[in-house]
């Protein structure tokens, strides 16, 4: 099934958003599929949150990106809870429906993917209607674009996401003057990607978590750095572990440089998630057999990364 037979069957607006994203982009679209439907969602919104609060489950399994996404959230007026694989992200919108799912595209025990295809049979099968699910991912590419609104996704948003872009997101849905929202949306064209290949650091990744910091008066940074590090180590171990075993499995290398890159990517460790992307997309079209020199090269960017981003 694909969104293009999910979406009529469930009065569901599908919109492709080109990537890079940027906020001005995304808000426009999302002004166009949602303007028609933002009352019965905001009307459900306040039926079912708590203090009309409206109730957003995510779905991810990095703590680093749970983290970011969460104060985001929070900061926003939402009442968030937050799930670790696709399995319990299914289980928790049947048990209990939430007003928009935040779903990370590649988890273990079920994808992001896999978990919207069953919560959209699921919405099919019982006559209700769909809830706003927005991918969130590492890539950026057509595929993986293609595949998350096929499965019955709304939205495709890539990481590092803002606190703009969850703002424009929610605003859309849940606020009843969606065209006044725009104003506040900072314009903001320059792509994610556009750090440089030698860049060690992703600025507008950093600002972002600072201006959470800001906003909230809570020490976020340091805290994301320190889960940032413990991930990783974690990560490393099992990246080593893994090219050391017999035979070689590209799908597990692939999906531990994906894992890498998309921890990176929200801390603004651009060298890391630089050498982290060139290992998932190698692994993926098995086009290279990595050996643990590319185990030793990550240690020394994320030495480099940790002594750069002290003058942040």
């Amino acid at each position: 099934m694909t969104a293009y037979e999910v979406a009529p069957a469930c009065s569901l607006p599908l919109e492709i958003v080109t990537i890079p994203v940027s906020s001005e982009g995304l808000f426009r679209s999302l002004v166009s599929i949602t303007t028609s439907n933002v009352q019965s969602v905001l009307s459900h919104a306040n039926e079912s949150g708590v203090g009309g609060k409206p109730r957003v489950l995510v779905a991810e399994d990095l703590e680093v990106n749970q983290k970011i996404i969460s104060e985001i959230l929070d900061l926003l007026g939402c009442d968030v809870t937050v799930v670790h694989n696709g399995q319990e992200a299914v289980e928790a919108q049947l048990s209990n429906p939430f007003d928009m799912i935040f779903m990370d595209c590649q988890m273990p025990v079920c994808d992001g993917i896999e978990a919207t295809v069953l919560i959209r049979q699921s919405e099919l099968a019982k006559g209700i209607g769909p809830v706003p699910v927005v991918a969130l991912t590492a890539g950026n590419t057509t595929d993986e674009r293609e595949k998350a609104l096929s499965s019955g996704m709304n939205l495709f948003l890539s990481k590092p996401f803002t606190f703009e872009d969850i703002k424009a997101v929610l605003e859309s849905y849940f606020s009843s003057d969606v065209g006044g929202a725009l104003s506040d949306v900072v314009k903001c064209e320059q792509s994610s990607e556009d750090f440089g290949d030698d860049a060690i650091v992703d600025i507008d990744a950093v600002r972002n978590i600072r201006s959470l910091e800001e906003q909230t008066g809570r020490l976020i940074f340091d805290k994301v750095l320190e889960k940032f590090d413990e991930q990783f180590s974690e990560k490393l171990t099992e990246l080593e572990a893994t090219l050391a075993a017999a035979p070689y499995a590209h799908e597990k290398v692939a999906s531990l440089g994906h894992a890498i890159k998309s921890m990176s990517a929200n801390v603004g460790a651009a060298c890391i998630r630089a050498h982290a992307s060139d290992i998932e997309k190698l692994s993926k079209d098995k086009s290279k057999v990595f050996d643990g020199s590319v185990v030793d090269r990550l240690r020394k960017e994320r030495l480099r990364f940790f002594e750069e981003i002290k003058s942040y």
